[in-house]
């Protein structure tokens, strides 16, 4: 049986999202001039409500199950979606299907193979571009309307892609579309995938853990982090919400993939400024080294969106970068040519496994190189960065040869020797600097490698936390075999429901949270100490009392 509850929860989210009068819309359009047939008993409101009824339940994303669960609302519950008295699984079937096929884009599919034959080339891509749309659209609104608009953003996110397996087999290696069960996915190597998506047979194959399936890229919801002169860095108060997501092929590239869903996001973002809604700007964004691996792939679209990257760096980006007019590239960062050599290349311990105190010996060492850091004074509308070195006129941060007015400065500050040289470099001879984005493709707002660097990176950790809920075998669980449908269309939209009803679930938490009166830590009633612990402490008075007694007896000697 289905509570009211989960039933209001449901119906809100998808009466918020809007889809039911969308989806109508869209089929008619699809179907053109024809208009044949009865009206339909079953319409596109109870389906939506029952995918969201079943992942809310935490049970397998099954058809059958949507069949059960709106089979199993009493009459009054029924009337509330618009449901008839009983539904049998081919009108659900059907009407499930006719939803994938407004949104299925792939050129693979067994119906879309069929029509293509009837359409030109121009005509299909304009098809397929219509449909991808409303898949984008579909996954964005969902998402939206299981969110409280009383939970606003920060305006900051985290991005990352986690496996999703396919119920195409996992022993096979699916290379023609034409034979496979599952032509949108792929197969994908990854040195973390555990079981059940890889098997030995897999790891003999293909010399690692291997799946075959899907990628789910989500943005998250990450507090804003500020920094006090002082040294303290403060955290915004923002819940975690799955705030975008999108389901692409295993073989897709992750950084590609997730500057398009960001910049559909932001885009979203926008129209509903130019609506009158209250939409933050654009803050940071917390990544891993997947998506740091070439500029243009990732960074310079979430740059030019108005987003700041905070990222990890590989081995081959770490240590000295090059020179840009003057300053050498060091992780990224640029430093003043007096920096010693010996603060180049300083080697990170291993993570994970490296202790509190390596970790705190490698900030350091890193803090080290701050008096050489070249300033930035602001970041251009266009990308581009407004620099000064310390030792410039109105910055008065280090005495250098190389700037007659800063020898004048007292001695404790921080002294720069560099070698003589015919002509000064840029950041030598200028007080102010301009320099275009892409010749420092690695910079972010705190060094590789700092204390500021640690804190913003564990904001990282609410991607994985999103992760964790969506794959948590106790509640929503998207794994193989809890959703036995292929294709890409039919997974990512089994997949939206499931990230909905984590939104809902940590929704529902946090008003139990804040609105009860017990839920508040002031005014919660204090609880006595338990039976067993009044019984120990009596116990432990007892031998305390004869232990004194004895020592009494036994006298001074």
């Amino acid at each position: 049986k289905i509570s009211s509850r989960l039933l209001r929860e449901a119906t809100e989210v998808v009466d918020a999202s809007g889809l039911p009068d969308w989806c109508a819309a869209r089929f008619a359009l699809s179907l053109g001039a024809y208009r044949g047939g009865a009206p339909a008993q079953f319409g596109w409101r109870p389906l939506l409500v029952g995918l969201a009824l079943v992942a809310l339940s935490e049970q397998p994303m099954f058809i059958r199950d949507v069949v059960r669960t709106l089979n199993a609302l009493n009459p009054n519950q029924k009337r509330a979606i618009g449901s008839p008295g009983e539904v049998s699984e081919r009108m659900v079937s059907r009407r499930w299907n006719n939803l994938a096929h407004l949104v299925d884009a792939s050129p693979t599919s067994e119906r879309n193979r069929i029509l293509r034959h009837d359409l030109t080339a121009e005509q299909w891509n304009d098809l397929a571009a219509w449909r991808e749309a409303g898949l984008q659209h579909l996954l964005t609104v969902l998402l939206a309307g299981s969110i409280p608009a009383s939970q606003l953003a920060s305006g900051s996110l985290a991005i990352d892609a986690s496996g999703v397996p396919s119920w195409a087999s996992q022993r096979k290696r699916h290379t023609n579309a034409d034979t496979s069960s599952d032509p949108d996915g792929a197969w994908r190597v990854h040195a973390s995938t555990r079981v059940p998506y890889g098997n030995a047979a897999n790891r003999r194959r293909f010399g690692a853990k291997a799946w075959y399936g899907y990628w789910m890229h989500s943005l998250v919801r990450i507090p804003t982090m500020i920094v006090r002169k002082t040294g303290e860095i403060e955290f915004s108060d923002t819940p975690l919400f799955i705030e975008a997501l999108d389901v692409t092929s295993a073989g897709a590239d992750m950084a590609v993939a997730g500057a398009e869903l960001l910049d559909r996001h932001t885009h979203r973002q926008y129209q509903l400024a130019a609506d009158g809604h209250d939409v933050p700007t654009p803050g940071d964004i917390v990544m891993d080294r997947a998506y740091s691996q070439g500029y243009e792939r990732f960074l310079e679209p979430a740059r030019a969106a108005g987003y700041t990257p905070h990222f990890d760096l590989r081995s081959d980006q770490r240590g000295l970068g090059g020179s840009v007019a003057g300053m050498v590239i060091v992780d990224g960062q640029p430093y003043s040519q007096a920096m010693p050599a010996a603060l180049y290349d300083i080697a990170p311990p291993r993570i994970p496994g490296a202790t509190r105190a390596e970790i705190d010996a490698w900030a350091q060492q890193v803090a080290a190189r701050a008096p050489y850091s070249i300033k930035i004074r602001s970041l251009g509308a266009d990308g581009t960065f407004h620099l000064s070195c310390p030792a410039a006129r109105d910055f008065t941060a280090a005495r250098c040869v190389r700037k007659p007015d800063s020898v004048l400065l007292p001695p404790t500050l921080p002294t720069f020797a560099p070698a003589r040289v015919a002509i000064l470099p840029k950041i030598c001879a200028q007080q102010k600097l301009r320099v275009q984005a892409e010749e420092l493709p690695l910079w972010q707002p705190y060094a590789y490698g700092s204390g500021a660097w640690w804190a913003s990176m564990g904001r990282r950790a609410r991607v994985e936390g999103a992760f964790g809920n969506i794959k948590d075998e106790a509640t929503q669980n998207i794994s193989r075999g809890r959703i036995r449908v292929m294709g890409r269309a039919k997974t990512a939209l089994m997949a939206v429901f499931l990230a909905a009803a984590v939104n809902i679930r940590l929704a529902r938490r946090l008003h139990a949270v804040t609105a009860s009166p017990q839920g508040a830590p002031e005014q919660r009633r204090p609880r006595g100490p338990r039976a067993r612990t009044r019984r120990l402490a009596a116990v432990r008075e007892q031998r305390a009392a004869h232990a004194a007694e004895q020592a009494a007896l036994a006298g001074p000697g």
